[in-house]
């Protein structure tokens, strides 16, 4: 190893105008010397009886007796070197390696295990919203590490400043909490995995996250009829349907997203939510109320697909800048509760457990906002939907 000690003479001027040379640089005991001589004979002289120093010191450090080969010397010599920064000695670290570190039966990087991690998954017909979140945060651990880094190399300290890192946006509890739950499944699959991709699993002992939850963010009525207006104004009403099971039948986003009309039966008054629909894979029969049968049957015969196109377009014309996260689920969810008086009524309906629907949508709504909300039906009168759309434009 070439040494550390090394010696540098710089000139400079003093602030009185005089002329001085400095000696700087570092000890092999790592002390730092900076001098100043006014002369550049006196301290080119120090320059080298510095150096003769640090010579010696090397000299004397290869005299003592070691069963040690050079090349292990070099080794324990950068060893300690790397350890300079933290409050343990050589022995402790090799200690923890030994205490945690087991051959895995195959050693594979990161992002290769990641992309079989994430195969499986598909393969266990796992959502691909699901798979786009561990995708998404699991990634971001990927990312973090050189890329021939192996599975077999994490250890708990990489999880743990990985989960608490900070950046440019907040990172509440709640995220922490899902960041832990992504990289839990996929440490737990490459330790149980055959074969054996890390032997222990990295993860720290889950800690116990409380979390305050905050009320559910809904929409005022007037919010809700100026939606609907503008769901039908847009393309003759090509995404009214979307948003009319949204906000009458209380739906979830992705619910939306994989039902068709052959699941609404507007006679019966139902839509049936199988297994490949619903969040939780059984199915589900959702009441339709009488003004949502209303909203939906004109555009039941035109067959049209139910999604999310133009979503963005939608909101624009009906002027809603903000969009909580499933704002229109919530506000379906609170009006129910308030109308029937029944959690238990309003958690089958929707899919959730009573004590969800209790906990969370009781008393957002007062009885009379909520008779007015499931009594919002298609306006009877004559509707202008062309100078509907002039006038909410001119608004934006």
């Amino acid at each position: 190893m070439k040494p550390r000690a090394f010696f540098v003479v710089t000139k400079f001027t003093n602030p009185k105008g005089s002329t001085s040379y400095r000696v700087t640089g570092t000890k092999r005991d790592s002390e730092r010397i900076r001098e100043n001589y006014p002369t550049l004979e006196e301290a080119t002289g120090r320059k080298q009886a510095l150096e003769t120093e640090a010579l010696n010191f090397i000299t004397a450090s290869k005299l003592k007796t070691t069963r040690l080969t050079d090349e292990q010397i070099a080794d324990a010599e950068s060893a300690y070197h790397a350890l300079e920064q933290r409050p343990v000695t050589l022995t402790q670290a090799v200690r923890f390696f030994i205490d945690n570190y087991r051959e895995p039966e195959v050693k594979i990087t990161l992002k290769a295990a990641l992309e079989k991690f994430l195969a499986d998954k598909i393969a266990e017909k796992a959502r691909p919203h699901t798979v786009k979140n561990l995708r998404w945060r699991i990634g971001a651990f990927v990312k973090l590490h050189p890329l021939e880094r192996l599975v077999s190399d994490i250890l708990p300290v990489h999880i743990s400043e990985f989960i608490n890192r900070t950046g440019f946006k907040s990172r509440g509890l709640r995220t922490k909490r899902n960041d832990h739950l992504a990289l839990s499944s996929f440490f737990s699959w490459a330790s149980q995995n055959a074969p054996c991709l890390c032997v222990n699993n990295p993860m720290p002992k889950p800690r116990r996250i409380k979390i305050d939850q905050a009320d559910p963010e809904i929409m005022p009525l007037e919010t809700v009829r100026r939606l609907l207006d503008a769901a039908r104004c847009y393309k003759q009403g090509k995404t009214l349907p979307y948003f009319t099971l949204g906000l009458f039948c209380g739906l979830r986003p992705h619910e939306l997203s994989r039902i068709t009309w052959s699941n609404i039966d507007l006679e019966d008054k139902v839509v049936t939510l199988g297994p490949t629909i619903a969040k939780t894979r059984s199915k589900r029969h959702v009441e339709i109320a009488d003004n949502a049968v209303e909203w939906l049957r004109p555009h039941a015969a035109k067959n049209i697909a139910i999604g999310r196109y133009d979503f963005i377009a939608v909101r624009q014309l009906a002027q809603l800048k903000k969009w909580p996260v499933d704002v229109m689920r919530h506000t379906s969810i609170s009006n129910h509760l308030t109308l029937h008086q029944h959690e238990g009524k309003t958690a089958l309906w929707a899919g959730n457990s009573p004590g969800i629907i209790q906990r969370f949508y009781k008393g957002l709504v007062k009885i009379n906002e909520a008779r007015l909300f499931w009594d919002i039906r298609p306006k009877t009168q004559f509707y202008d939907c062309e100078k509907e759309q002039r006038v909410c434009r001119s608004k934006l």
